[in-house]
């Protein structure tokens, strides 16, 4: 099932990545994801440096099967976490 902020994961399972500020917005991307059966674990971020910690993480347990990015992200915006996941 899908949920829980940073959760622990099994290794090897492909997960998604959501970095989005708005509870309202995760709860949206939730029932959608939901609605279409999609069961990967979701691990939620709510601002532009926790994204990059993790997602630039050198642990590539931790490199998510889909990213799905607020481009109005607090302190560094989804624009800048996109060139810098795209220089690495």
């Amino acid at each position: 099932m899908i949920g829980g902020k940073k959760s622990e994961r099994v290794m090897n399972e492909k997960y998604i990545f959501l970095a989005e500020d708005n509870s309202n917005d995760v709860a949206l991307t939730i029932k959608a994801l939901n609605k279409c059966h999609i069961q990967n674990q979701l691990v939620v971020v709510t601002d532009g440096p926790e994204a990059l910690e993790y997602l630039l993480s050198p642990d590539l347990e931790k490199r998510p099967a889909v990213v799905i990015l607020d481009l109005k992200l607090p302190f560094i915006d989804g624009f800048e976490v996109l060139r810098q996941i795209r220089a690495n």
